[in-house]
């Protein structure tokens, strides 16, 4: 860091002042430029925040409920699949069932919810769609990206961040079923 700021004083000319865990960057042009210390920035980082909760006990809460819960990515990731058929053959919208499992899921999920990016993975079984909603939902793969998109918006609606959630849809190419999975990633790992 200090070389960082010794080279920005000599060869770009700009005032640099140290202090409270960061750099100041200013010109007698422009407006300064903050820069948060590399040791402040690590305490304050979600990943890195210690509030006692790691993905460790998320995944042994979700292994109390009826999810299916796996490791991947040098098992770091976590998949939920949430038991076959919670959606109705055709639809995009869940069943009773289905939402119960879902919330109860989400609230499990959401106290790691600053630490975790979020993908909600919408399937389908491999019966045709086509004769549903006057051909609006013309194929299994426009069907699965429905269900995960309104689990994204559902996500969003409980409180996460829209910037770390996100829905794919992978048909019947994944799990041939009319159900959902969500993939849970630590943030800043990759």
């Amino acid at each position: 860091m200090d070389k960082l700021i010794a080279d920005l004083k000599s060869k770009a000319g700009l005032q640099v002042v140290k202090g409270g865990g960061a750099v100041t960057l200013a010109d007698t042009v422009g407006p300064s430029i903050n820069i948060p210390s590399q040791k402040n920035h690590d305490q304050t980082s979600p990943t890195t925040k210690d509030d006692g909760k790691s993905l460790a006990s998320l995944e042994e809460d979700l292994k109390q409920t009826t999810v299916e819960v796996k490791k991947v990515g040098d098992k770091k990731d976590l998949i939920v699949h949430f038991p076959d058929n919670i959606y109705a053959l055709g639809e995009f919208r869940l069943t009773p069932r289905g939402q119960t499992e879902v919330n109860r899921v989400m609230e499990l999920i959401k106290p790691y919810s600053d630490k975790v990016a979020v993908v909600f993975v919408g399937h389908t079984d491999d019966f045709p769609v086509t004769m549903f909603h006057q051909h609006i939902i013309d194929s299994n793969i426009v069907l699965s990206n429905l269900r995960s998109s309104y689990a994204v918006n559902y996500a969003v609606q409980k409180g996460f961040d829209p910037r770390w959630v996100s829905a794919q849809g992978v048909a019947e190419y994944s799990r041939n079923t009319r159900s959902l999975s969500v993939r849970i990633m630590e943030r800043g790992v990759r």
